[in-house]
């Protein structure tokens, strides 16, 4: 099976929780794995990449009712802003998963099923958000408020609960992280995590809750009053969306290679997911990579009070797609928070986009177009071998590379001069104009898992020997919104 598996390469993003629309954060995830699939795949290798939606939940059904909506109809609805946003972003995934859908539900109960072992019926007494959809302890709390959202106050609760238990599992957990069996990164998260194992006694997961305080959620097999708790439902979407327990897929496809998710969820995946997977004698996954957060300009949070937030749709209809992927792939730190603001936005399309990208492919269409009656002669051989900064995830690392050699190409076309080489020896311009070519091509196969239709564009204008000036203007210069 192993060897089987060699060429193989599962990823996910986290699923959305869909009680409103995407925002900025969401749609950097979807770039960041889209842009290591297509980088699986260029390379040859067999991709499954998953991503969806978590609708269920008490937030969720709170979002419903304050909407004057059912449930399912309401999910509907948010669901497909995933699935239009994933598409408005040139998002090249296999599979949607939506946790309404039966097939989750059933491999969600079998995973319960699975773990039965560990889980037990109790009460619970303690506090709980329900933004997290989680329970907090008086040493997490602070001063009786969400850690995670300080504008909202803990609820006092008591409810029945099943709980599954975790401290058995808690020494083999931390061994799995400290060897890389199960990878996490960067390396400030995974210490964030090991600190917390070693530091704290963990403490049993409440699992279900009554359908006296919830009816919105999966079943628990066997006791139709209790639903499962939303993160124990949410998190078995990586192994049903593959088919988990019993169907083809999965043995094909599991453990997944990489799961994509955000800082402020990151316990959740470090420690009660690999545990309900060695509960449920399930292989863990092998890789977990943890993004961080995007700050409006100046590192402040973006707020729709505050004014400060910025939607997806609006940068994707003036700027287009591959300008934001661009932006949140370089200008994003792939190991920390980053900063977005409309300004420095439009001043990186400029310079890096206009001037220096598509100024060099057009400069040298044109030239070519003049001096080789818009023919060339070149070989290019293999794909880029230099985007190893891909094994971990360092987005930003890799485009800076790339943009050093596109500004290396701008420079070499500045000291050369072919417009007056031409006039002495036309052959030498030809010869240069060639090399510049195969150098774009080249540059633009390694440009593909960022910016795929830029890339697309690239080849298209210089395809099959011949420049193709049809193809049009890479980025237009768009002239700054007061």
């Amino acid at each position: 099976m192993a060897n089987q598996k060699q060429n193989k390469y599962y990823l996910t993003t986290s699923i959305p929780y869909a009680n409103a629309k995407p925002h900025l954060g969401h749609a950097m995830e979807f770039i960041q794995a889209d842009t290591l699939a297509r980088w699986h795949r260029q390379r040859g290798e067999e991709v499954y990449f998953q991503i969806g939606t978590d609708e269920h939940g008490q937030k969720l059904f709170e979002a419903a009712e304050q909407a004057g909506a059912e449930p399912l109809s309401f999910v509907n609805e948010m669901s497909e802003t995933f699935v239009q946003l994933a598409g408005d972003l040139n998002v090249d995934y296999d599979a949607f998963v939506r946790t309404t859908d039966a097939h989750h539900k059933k491999g969600a109960q079998a995973l319960w099923q699975a773990c039965e072992k560990d889980i037990y019926k109790g009460t619970y007494t303690g506090t709980y958000c329900v933004a997290c959809e989680l329970f907090y302890t008086a040493k997490d709390a602070v001063e009786g408020m969400c850690p995670v959202h300080p504008n909202r106050a803990l609820e006092d609760l008591e409810i029945e609960s099943y709980f599954l238990k975790l401290a058995p599992y808690q020494e083999k957990l931390i061994e799995l992280i400290e060897t890389d069996a199960y990878k996490i990164f960067p390396a400030l998260r995974k210490n964030e995590i090991l600190s917390f194992l070693k530091n704290n006694q963990l403490e049993d997961l409440s699992v279900s809750r009554p359908k006296t305080q919830l009816v919105w959620g999966v079943e628990v097999p066997g006791d139709n009053s209790h639903v499962m708790y939303v993160w124990f439902d949410a998190l078995a979407n990586y192994i049903t969306g593959v088919g988990y327990p019993d169907e083809p897929n999965f043995a094909k496809w599991w453990p997944a290679d990489l799961h994509i998710v955000g800082k402020d969820i990151n316990r959740f995946h470090s420690v009660y997911w690999p545990i309900m997977l060695m509960s449920a004698g399930v292989e863990l996954p092998k890789a977990l990579y943890v993004h961080g957060f995007i700050n409006a300009a100046g590192g402040v949070k973006m707020s729709k009070s505050l004014g400060n937030s910025v939607s997806p749709e609006e940068i994707l209809q003036r700027y287009g797609t591959d300008a934001l992927r661009y932006y949140l792939l370089r200008y994003i730190p792939h190991d920390a928070d980053g900063e977005f603001g409309l300004e420095r936005f439009h001043a990186v399309y400029t310079a890096d986009l206009v001037n220096n990208l598509g100024n060099l492919v057009q400069r040298v269409a044109s030239m070519t177009t003049k001096y080789c009656d818009g023919k060339f002669e070149i070989a290019v051989t293999g794909t880029p071998s230099h985007l190893d900064d891909l094994e971990d995830a360092a987005f930003d690392d890799a485009l800076q590379k790339i943009w050093k050699e596109l500004d290396a190409l701008n420079e070499a076309i500045d000291k050369n001069e072919p417009w007056k080489l031409a006039k002495t020896d036309l052959q030498a311009t030809q010869k240069l104009l060639y090399e510049w070519i195969g150098d774009i091509l080249k540059l633009s196969a390694a440009l593909a898992p960022f910016l795929p239709s830029t890339a697309e564009k690239i080849h298209n204008i210089f395809t099959d020997g011949r420049v193709d000036m049809h193809v049009g203007m890479l980025f237009p210069r768009i002239e700054k919104e007061d």
